[in-house]
């Protein structure tokens, strides 16, 4: 599966979903720092799904219903624990939901998953003529 892991996603997972045979394009490895928009696009156009710890992207796939493949937002780290562990329950967790990811959102918590279907794109409004002049 291809994936676009945000900078925020541990070097531990990525390189667990890559030993698994996942595509996983880190952008703390690959490029420029990406604003969260420019980020969705680019996995947009490349057919990846994105994983990230960042709380705003419900907010750009379900209110303002941003064109994507699905987005994995990790969320362990919401309780104690150590690192290794967060890690190990969020590639857990990622082996067992990843093949229904295209289309979800999906929100790994520490004790459960919510998994919910990507809303219908909401099409721009097409621009009206103005009224045509009479001669």
């Amino acid at each position: 599966m291809k994936l676009l892991a945000d900078v925020n996603v541990d070097r531990g997972i990525v390189e667990g979903l890559r030993e698994d045979g996942h595509d996983v394009e880190w952008l703390t490895q690959t490029g420029p720092r990406l604003e969260d928009v420019s980020l969705m696009e680019r996995a947009y156009t490349n057919g990846q799904i994105i994983i990230t710890n960042d709380t705003d992207f419900p907010g750009y796939v379900f209110v303002e219903k941003r064109p994507t493949h699905g987005v994995i937002l990790l969320r362990v780290g919401i309780v104690r624990m150590s690192m290794p562990r967060q890690v190990e329950r969020s590639l857990r967790a990622m082996r067992a939901y990843l093949t229904r990811a295209p289309g979800h959102f999906t929100t790994i918590y520490p004790e459960h998953i919510d998994h919910e279907a990507l809303p219908e794109r909401r099409e721009p409004p097409e621009r009206e003529r103005p009224p045509q002049r009479r001669r």
